[in-house]
């Protein structure tokens, strides 16, 4: 199971539509990109993160 097969039926179920996901993906093209938000990813980060990056981008989803 792949990132995008868990979460399209995820956000399916009601108590996670609201929950902020992120893909991390080796791929950078629009593409991929496109099927991350398809399959109900917040937003896609490309490996290899940075950690300051991730941390700004997951206070900014949860409103801190």
């Amino acid at each position: 199971m792949n990132g995008f097969e868990l979460a399209t039926p995820l956000c399916r179920l009601s108590r996670y539509k609201t929950v902020p996901m992120i893909a991390f993906t080796g791929y950078s093209d629009h593409e991929d990109g496109e099927r991350a938000l398809q399959s109900g990813f917040t937003t896609q980060l490309v490996k290899p993160v940075n950690p300051s990056h991730l941390m700004t981008l997951i206070e900014l989803l949860l409103g801190l």
